[in-house]
Parts: structure tokens; C-alpha cells; sequence
């Protein structure tokens, strides 16, 4: 091999591995490198802080033994927690159902609740709180455009339906931690919220 080829060999064995580098840091940044669209830090914080005022306050209703005593007024929900088993049954139906991806609603809690043993309640110290709402999409071709649209049909006894509607807590299969409450966010974990 001449000198020539030598030295032409290494100038594209650097660039390979100079990409090799720079796609190394890239897939730091994205873990597995296939998330993409990540905010840095200094600007999750600083969107998590402009929804505080957004998210209000709530007036939490205690008393005992569900009677009515004293208000208290309560930073709302400002974020959800979902533990990646419940996420990956929900990819799973996706693509069992042909599903494209979730649509998140954000929601509010009724602030009452009427005693009735077969309907699901939520937690009381959630009553009147923010909360989440995810519902499967499936594609529909309008025209040029690719659309998203809410894929979802009544479950009963003798019809499994298709797509789903999960909230953020209102039973055990669909439970996900909201907060506030607590009041101490970054206590459980909620690092962004300040």
C-alpha cells in the first residue's frame, strides 16, 4: 500500500470515528437515541414554572366522615406519574389495535362525588384536582394530511371494544400520582416543579 492510500485510509478512518463520536454524544443526550425533540433542563423548568399559574388553586373540601367542615385552598396538579409497566401495556394495545399513539387531555376531577358503590372514585384528596387523560389514536388520511384521530368504543361484558380512555387515577388498574397533592413536590420525586 503506498503512502498515499495510507494516509487517505486514516482521513476516512478519522471521519468515521469522529462521527462514530459525535453520535455517541448525541445518543447520551437521547437515550437509545431515538426519543429526539429534548428540551434542556434550564427550559423544562421554565415551562413547568409558566403552568403554575395556569394550574390555579383548588378548594380542597375535608371533614369527617365525608362531612363537610373546613376549605382549604391548594395549589392544583401540575404533573402525572405513570410506572412504565402501565406504559407498556398501553403500547401494547396500540399496536394490537393498529393504534398510531396517545392523545393527553388534560382534565379536572368532579369537586363531588355521590356514594354509589358500582362507579369508580377517585381518591378524595384528588376531588376538584387537575388530572390526565389518555386516549388512543388511530391514523386517518384527510386529503394530503395524516390526522390523529381519538380511537375508542364502549367496552361491555360481551364486546372487548377497541382503543382505550385512561385516567390518572381513578381506580387501581388506571392509577397514576399526581401533584400537588402532596404539597412537597420535589419531596417524591417531582424534581421540575419549584
Amino acid at each position: 500500500m503506498t503512502i498515499k492510500h495510507t494516509l487517505l485510509l486514516m482521513a476516512f478512518a478519522g471521519l468515521g470515528l469522529a462521527s462514530c463520536q459525535t453520535k455517541t454524544a448525541e445518543t447520551a443526550a437521547a437515550p437509545g437515541g431515538q426519543i429526539g425533540d429534548q428540551i434542556s433542563l434550564d427550559t423544562a423548568k421554565k415551562y413547568v414554572e409558566n403552568y403554575k399559574r395556569r394550574a390555579g388553586i383548588v378548594d380542597s373540601v375535608w371533614g369527617e366522615n365525608g362531612g363537610l367542615q373546613k376549605k382549604y385552598a391548594r395549589p392544583n396538579s401540575r404533573c402525572v406519574w405513570f410506572d412504565k409497566e402501565k406504559l407498556r401495556k398501553i403500547l401494547a394495545e396500540l399496536d394490537a389495535e393498529k393504534g398510531d399513539g396517545v392523545r393527553f387531555y388534560l382534565a379536572a376531577y368532579d369537586s363531588t362525588y355521590n356514594k354509589n358503590p358500582n362507579s369508580k372514585t377517585p381518591d378524595r384528596k384528588y376531588w376538584n384536582y387537575n388530572t390526565l387523560i389518555m386516549v388512543s389514536t388511530v391514523p386517518k388520511i384527510v386529503g394530503t394530511d395524516t390526522l390523529h384521530f381519538d380511537s375508542y368504543s364502549k367496552r361491555t361484558a360481551n364486546a372487548p371494544g377497541k382503543g382505550f380512555i385512561v385516567g390518572a387515577g381513578a381506580g387501581p388498574e388506571n392509577r397514576g400520582e399526581m401533584c400537588p397533592p402532596p404539597s412537597n413536590c420535589p419531596a417524591i420525586g417531582a424534581t421540575l416543579i419549584q
